[in-house]
């Protein structure tokens, strides 16, 4: 079933930033996605995602907790509505907000293609 798929790729992206491995977190993608991230320019395409990644990882990020609230599919695309909690060295918690990510069907796999993301942080 397409949402028990979803739910494999987000536990295989939280595995690759808990290994700190950011070509596997790119890898969740697809080639021509668009990571939106709150106070930046979109990360366009894999190569961009990666870095977007690594910094995370470079910066102490080393855990991410994803939650589905809900999901629609929609052919070979889907929506899917979340909450996300990002964690650092230590387990503190580093941020948590929500997602917004629309799925695509990519070589027999579901990827993300358009992710944004919105931080419950107050601004500094």
């Amino acid at each position: 079933m397409s949402k028990q798929a979803i739910a494999a790729t987000n536990a295989r992206l939280s595995r690759a930033v808990e290994n700190r491995d950011a070509a596997a977190a790119a890898a969740c993608y697809t080639k021509d996605a668009k990571f939106m991230a709150p106070n930046a320019e979109p990360f366009v395409g894999r190569d961009a995602i990666q870095r977007f990644f690594q910094g995370a990882l470079d910066g102490g990020i080393r855990g991410l907790k994803l939650e589905t609230l809900s999901v629609e599919l929609l052919g070979e695309t889907a929506w899917e509505e979340g909450l996300y909690e990002l964690y650092a060295e230590g387990g503190g918690l580093a941020d948590k907000g929500k997602f917004i990510v629309i799925w695509k069907q990519a070589g027999g796999e579901w990827l993300l293609h358009r992710d944004i993301i919105s931080s419950n942080q107050p601004a500094s």
